[in-house]
């Protein structure tokens, strides 16, 4: 694709001859990407990456590595790491819209975590423990 002499011979996984200065490498799984082949960048570590280990976000349909995707525990639709957040309470991955503040503590988790206790106030699951708040 650079038209420089190939001294070595280099195949891209899609069967292009390559010289070693076009020769990429797929942070996934080590696949040879070269320059004529449609270059994927992962969205969020924009690392490269080959089309077979490339996911889409459900949300905002960028491409991303494996490494920066994870399932939406709700709806369990894949979500980039840049549209999910992990709830430290629960251990799970939601999209990032369904957190909130806690209004004592002020630390953000999962809807799931937060109760509404008398009329808007949202508590965590901790701080409604603390407070003998118990659901």
């Amino acid at each position: 694709s650079c038209f420089k002499e190939i001294k070595k011979i280099n195949v891209c996984s899609n069967g292009h001859l390559i010289c070693n200065s076009c020769e990429k490498k797929c942070i996934m799984c080590g696949n040879i990407i070269c320059k004529s082949c449609k270059k994927i960048s992962c969205s969020v570590c924009l690392r490269d990456i080959c089309s077979n280990c490339a996911k889409e976000c459900s949300k905002c349909h960028k491409l991303t590595c494996k490494s920066d995707i994870c399932t939406d525990f709700l709806t369990k639709k894949e979500l980039c790491t840049n549209c999910a957040k992990f709830c430290v309470i629960c251990s799970k991955f939601y999209d990032k819209n369904n957190f909130s503040f806690c209004s004592s503590c002020k630390e953000e988790f999962c809807n799931k975590c937060l109760k509404t206790i008398m009329g808007n106030k949202k508590l965590c699951t901790r701080c409604a423990r603390k407070n003998n708040f118990f659901y």
